[in-house]
C-alpha cells in the first residue's frame, strides 16, 4: 500500500490519483482507500472519478483503459424484462459492468487496429465505421475488452425503463440526443455532441449502428449478426433502445461501428437483498409492454428481410 500524492504501480499500470486517494493493490484490481475507488485491471481512474452510487460496490463510476484510451462509465447491475426473439418475453439479470462512454473513434481504433477506408471523414472524435463485426470483436479480444451483448446494450441505453428511448417516449425529443435521418445527412458525426443518457453514454441513439455479441434468427431461420442503436441516417423508429436490426458480420460500411465493454467478473448484481438506485431502474413488471414491441420487432423484422428495405432504412 503507498499513501500520498504521486502515482502506484497496479497490475501493471501506473495509476495517478490525488493527494486525497489512497490506491492499494489486491491483486487484479486497484482501490483508493479513502475514496474506495476500484479500478479494473488495464485501467486508471478517470478524470474526476467518484465511488460509484449506485450499489456501494466501490468500484470508481469512471476509468480510462490505458491500451486503447477508451473512457469507460459503471453500468450498476439489475434485472428486467427484454424480449428474445424467437421466445417471447425473458427475465434478465445483469451484472455490473463499465461501458464505453462514447462509441470507438477512429484514434482509439488504430492504436490496435487497421482502418478501412471507405468515404467516411477521419478525425480524432469521429466514431470508426468501415468495421465489420469480426474486426470489431478481434478488436475488443487484443485490447482486453468485449463487444456488450444484445441485453447489456439494451439496459446500458434504456436502464430498464418502459419507453422507446432513453429520455421516454417522445419522438421529437430525439434530435437532442442523436444523429440522425432530420438532423444529419453527411455521415458520421464527432462523438458526444448530443446529451448523454442517464448513465452517462452518449450517442446510444444514432450516429452509428453498434455491433454486438449474438445472434439474430430470423422468422425463416437465417443467422445474422446484430446491430443496435440506429444511424446517422435512420429514422427514428430505428434508433429506438429497444430495438435492433439483423445484418451479415462480414459487411464494412460508413454506418456501423461499435462500443465496447468491460465485464467485472464476479460483482453481485443487485437485488431485493441488495438494493440499487438509480436511473430507470425497473421498479414494476413490464412484460405486457415488451411484448407489444416484440410483437412490432418481428413485424418489422420479416418486412427488412422481405423487401429488401436494409440498405434504405439507413
Amino acid at each position: 500500500m503507498r499513501k500520498g500524492t504521486g502515482r502506484v504501480f497496479c497490475a501493471g499500470v501506473w495509476t495517478y490519483f490525488l493527494a486525497s486517494i489512497t490506491v492499494i493493490s489486491i491483486g487484479p484490481e486497484c482501490v483508493a482507500g479513502s475514496r474506495e475507488l476500484i479500478v479494473p485491471t488495464g485501467c486508471v481512474i478517470g478524470p474526476s472519478a467518484e465511488p460509484e452510487g449506485y450499489g456501494g460496490s466501490g468500484y470508481a463510476d469512471a476509468v480510462v483503459h490505458t491500451k486503447t484510451g477508451i473512457e469507460l462509465v459503471f453500468i450498476p447491475g439489475g434485472n428486467f424484462t427484454t424480449v428474445d426473439r424467437n421466445a417471447g418475453s425473458k427475465e434478465i439479470t445483469i451484472r455490473p459492468f463499465y461501458m464505453g462512454k462514447y462509441e470507438v473513434t477512429v484514434d482509439q481504433f488504430e492504436r490496435i487496429g487497421t482502418l478501412h477506408y471507405c468515404g467516411q471523414g477521419k478525425g480524432n472524435r469521429l466514431p470508426v465505421v468501415c468495421v465489420d463485426f469480426y474486426e470489431a470483436s478481434e478488436y475488443c479480444k487484443t485490447a482486453g475488452l468485449a463487444l456488450p451483448t444484445e441485453a447489456e446494450w439494451e439496459w446500458a441505453c434504456l436502464g430498464g425503463k418502459r419507453a422507446a428511448f432513453c429520455f421516454g417516449d417522445d419522438e421529437a425529443l430525439l434530435g437532442k440526443y442523436a444523429w440522425y435521418s432530420k438532423n444529419s445527412s453527411a455521415g458520421p458525426v464527432q462523438v458526444g455532441q448530443k446529451l448523454p443518457n442517464e448513465w452517462g453514454l452518449y450517442d446510444m441513439h444514432g450516429n452509428v449502428w453498434e455491433w454486438c455479441s449474438g445472434t439474430w434468427v430470423w422468422p425463416n431461420g437465417w443467422q445474422d449478426n446484430v446491430l443496435r442503436g440506429g444511424g446517422w441516417a435512420s429514422e427514428a423508429k430505428y434508433c429506438r433502445g429497444d430495438r435492433g436490426r439483423g445484418f451479415s458480420g462480414s459487411v464494412r460500411d460508413r454506418y456501423y461501428g461499435f462500443r465496447v465493454c468491460l465485464r467485472l467478473g464476479e460483482a453481485p448484481p443487485c437485488n431485493k437483498t441488495q438494493p440499487c438506485t438509480g436511473p430507470g431502474l425497473p421498479g414494476a413488471p413490464i412484460a405486457t409492454h415488451r411484448q407489444e414491441l416484440a410483437n412490432e420487432r418481428v413485424g418489422w423484422a420479416v418486412s427488412v428481410r422481405d423487401l429488401g428495405e436494409e440498405q434504405n432504412d439507413r
